[in-house]
């Protein structure tokens, strides 16, 4: 059984019985539709809303934006390893992409240092956005034929 067919098969262990079970499959095959794209997007949690608004426009399906963002936060876990988040430091003068290390040093330091120009940045909280992407290993994973 190849990865994506074990990744399937927990989802659907895990969230056996939940009402939540199609959201968070249907982002999940959403996703492996175009791999090499969401590889490289830069997705938030208004992308995985349409994502699902289209998954169930034509159905009886139920779905909430809390079941949308229990499945990104389940789809986020490490041992699950389907998304990454992503910080992006976002001003006037550029777009950034920062890593966990520089957001723990911001925090403890109680300022950012500007990617760019190099000064401090007190209030870098409010630049800070949050996106997503699909992991590596997804992103790389061969898909099998049922």
């Amino acid at each position: 059984m190849n990865q994506i067919k074990k990744l399937r098969s927990r989802i659907e262990n895990d969230w056996s019985g939940s009402s939540t079970l199609p959201v968070v499959l249907g982002i999940f095959d959403r996703l492996l539709e175009k791999q090499s794209f969401y590889f490289d997007s830069f997705l938030t949690l208004m992308t995985f809303e349409e994502l699902t608004k289209k998954n169930f426009s034509n159905t009886s399906v139920f779905w909430s934006r809390r079941m949308v963002i229990e499945s990104v936060n389940y789809l986020l876990d490490p041992s699950i390893n389907v998304l990454k988040v992503r910080y992006e430091f976002i001003d006037d003068y550029c777009t950034s992409i920062l890593t966990p290390d520089d957001i723990i040093e911001a925090d403890s330091d109680g300022f950012l240092v500007h990617p760019e120009t190099g000064k401090v940045v007190d209030n870098y909280k409010e630049s800070i956005v949050l996106t997503f992407h699909l992991s590596e290993c997804v992103a790389e994973a061969e898909i099998e034929s049922a």
